[in-house]
């Protein structure tokens, strides 16, 4: 299994939320590997293990906490979940996850990033 250097992972559904937040990413530098299932991403973490996942907790099939708990067994050690829930705090399956609300702007992102990951060292 290869390890990239300064990649983030990214599971999202909504394409336009993917490619949204695929262009805020990659102006930081980093290398974006953007998939739109939870399937789609164990394929990719088979491959390569991206320094961080950024997944949406609302994934049709494998849900978006699962997928976390799977790819942390895999050697992914940053994980941050996305959800529109506003209410995500009395979620106990959340209570080991970083956790974003969407929407989110760039630099909200930015920062969970920063505090869950060494991508920007």
């Amino acid at each position: 299994m290869l390890e990239s250097e300064k990649s983030i992972l990214l599971v999202e559904d909504d394409t336009s939320t993917r490619l949204i937040i695929q262009k805020s990413i990659s102006k930081w530098g980093c290398k974006i590997l953007s998939v739109s299932s939870a399937e789609e991403a164990i394929r990719v973490v088979n491959m390569i293990t991206p320094t961080l996942a950024l997944i949406d907790i609302s994934l049709p099939g494998i849900d978006g906490i699962t997928l976390a708990e799977m790819l942390l067994k895999k050697n992914v050690t940053a994980v941050v979940l996305m959800t529109a829930d506003k209410n995500h705090a009395t979620n106990t399956a959340l209570k080991n996850h970083k956790v974003i609300c969407k929407p989110f702007n760039n630099d909200e992102l930015k920062e969970i990033v920063m505090q869950t990951s060494f991508i920007f060292d």
